[in-house]
């Protein structure tokens, strides 16, 4: 009888250890990741006020595809703190 209790905190411990394991490694995971893409938001609201525009217009870098608009319109627009002349 002794032995079927140790079985079964063993099965117990076991199985709670991988779902903590699993989540521990999601939550790091997951907040590296919004690390990042809070570097990358500010660092393109930097970089847009630098160049003139709206500082929330960095914004764009949240939204599929709208880093690409950002990015390509900071290459091809005038900027706005550029002295034409």
């Amino acid at each position: 009888m002794k032995d079927f209790k140790v079985k079964d905190a063993e099965r117990w411990i076991d199985h709670w250890s991988k779902i903590y394991g699993q989540t521990t490694v999601f939550a790091v995971i997951f907040g590296v990741l919004l690390l990042f893409l809070a570097v990358d938001i500010w660092a393109n609201c930097r970089l847009s006020k630098r160049a003139g525009y709206p500082g929330p217009m960095g914004v764009l870098s949240f939204i599929p595809c709208g880093a690409y608009f950002f990015w390509f319109g900071l290459a091809f627009w005038r900027w706005p703190n550029q002295k034409s002349g």
